[in-house]
């Protein structure tokens, strides 16, 4: 009969012969798809992932990365392994990070990057910069637009959150998530607009001279008014949606955002009112990569961004 200890022994053993780096390599080629990109993503010149992709091969007996085209494709072996691998880099930090604290006032420095739209960046980061700067942590956080590659960005690390709308979310299912807090639009004019009274037609909408919001994606309330057949007589176009209320006052401009601006908009003379038809809420959540889930420093930080969204939950 097999002592079990002995069995356990030499699975150990087993395990001592796997580098348990190359799952971050294999990670890396499975979602990348690119051996360039696979090797940015995990800091590593591009020969060591060469290198890697290689051992892999020899490994599985199989090519896991083929040319199609220009580009390359996943084999059906490498497809099936996405999960399980993902899962494995999971299990490795839950398992190394169990025992680990953070400290944001005692602990080492620790920067934050944040991908996020000047909107949310008002509402959600700006509280969270508060915190930081009254209660001296050592903390610092660093937040950019959101650019054509974002995507890219958050899978290959290079930032540690993306705060992005839900109903733009769909190439982003391979991300953990959770919602952070929900938004209506309005519509804003200028205080002493002389062609606006207390409320607003879709005509009036229309005719007026409309304020639009230039991103990485097609505005969503200009997609909005086109598959309602009322498209937008867009006069000018700024690349937020906060910085339409320093825009609009002193105009015949009119706009469309967020009611969490609100604040902003009557500080800067301008007047909100309900959107003349109605359109979806706008719910906000937070994605990040599976690889940060575990770490204490990224909880404690996810923490904070839900402290401060619960106070804007309509």
């Amino acid at each position: 009969m097999t002592d079990p200890w002995e069995s356990g022994v030499r699975m150990s053993d087993e395990l001592g012969n796997i580098d348990l780096n190359i799952l971050i390599a294999l990670d890396a080629l499975l979602a990348e798809r690119s051996v360039t990109r696979a090797a940015e993503r995990v800091f590593v010149g591009q020969p060591a992932m060469s290198a890697s992709l290689a051992r892999l091969r020899s490994h599985f007996g199989d090519p896991l990365l083929v040319r199609q085209g220009r580009g390359m494709t996943l084999t059906p072996l490498a497809e099936s392994l996405v999960r399980p691998t993902q899962e494995a880099l999971e299990a490795v930090q839950a398992v190394m990070g169990a025992s680990r604290t953070f400290d944001p006032a005692t602990g080492p420095p620790r920067t934050f990057t944040v991908i996020a739209s000047d909107y949310a960046q008002t509402v959600l980061i700006r509280p969270i910069l508060r915190k930081v700067e009254a209660e001296s942590l050592n903390i610092r956080v660093n937040v950019f637009p959101a650019q054509a590659d974002f995507i890219d960005q958050l899978r290959r690390g290079q930032c540690d959150l993306l705060v992005w709308p839900t109903s733009l979310a769909q190439n982003l299912s391979g991300f953990f998530s959770e919602t952070l807090f929900t938004d209506e639009f309005v519509v804003a004019v200028d205080e002493n607009h002389p062609g606006v009274g207390d409320t607003i037609t879709v005509d009036e909408l229309r005719r007026l001279p409309f304020l639009g919001i230039n991103g990485p994606m097609t505005s969503i309330v200009e997609s909005h008014f086109d598959r309602l057949g009322a498209g937008l007589r867009v006069a000018a176009d700024v690349g937020g949606f906060a910085m339409a209320p320093h825009v609009v006052p002193g105009t015949r401009l009119v706009t469309v955002f967020q009611g969490l601006l609100a604040d902003e908009a009557a500080r800067s003379g301008l007047r909100t009112m309900p959107l003349p038809v109605p359109m979806t809420t706008l719910t906000e959540a937070m994605y990040w990569h599976p690889h940060n889930n575990h770490d204490a420093a990224h909880r404690w930080f996810r923490h904070q961004l839900l402290e401060v969204a619960v106070g804007l939950r309509l």
